[in-house]
């Protein structure tokens, strides 16, 4: 993106909406803690049930995140180093975005996300690549 005037953007990413056969979402994201808390379900890798994001909110800093359905999935990779998760709209709808100026927005449902000024002729470049990966693939990535 590279606009002819300046833009004002609060979030730029890609809405998935899941079909019903993916139920389980899988993560892999910089860790908050130097040794996660025992027995506690949110460190850098997970997988969860596709609704447990919906009570959480959202994750920070997603190398990448994964669907699963019947053993195989689709891995799904920010262009950029790193990207946000969170719930859409509706009870099948994902989030990976970028928000670009957010402060601590992520997982506080009570505040608005920080609008980047983009001035005009400045590009801004991101992106995500996706793969289907089979039941061999998906294992390695998420065991």
């Amino acid at each position: 993106m590279q606009p002819a005037r300046e833009l004002v953007i609060r979030e730029m990413g890609l809405r998935v909406q899941l079909a019903e056969r993916w139920r389980t979402l899988a993560w892999d994201r910089a860790s908050l803690w130097s040794s996660t808390p025992e027995g506690w379900a949110d460190g850098p890798r997970a997988r969860v049930p596709v609704e447990a994001l919906r009570d959480s909110g959202s994750r920070r800093n997603v190398y990448w995140a994964g669907l699963e359905a019947d053993g195989s999935g689709l891995l799904i990779a920010p262009l950029a180093a790193t990207t946000n998760l969170r719930a859409g709209d509706s009870p099948r709808e994902l989030v990976l975005s970028d928000f670009l100026d957010s402060g601590d927005f992520l997982g506080k449902f009570d505040r608005d996300t920080t609008e980047k000024k983009l001035p005009a002729a400045e590009k801004l470049i991101g992106g995500f690549t996706i793969y289907l990966l089979k039941e061999a693939e998906w294992a390695k990535l998420v065991r």
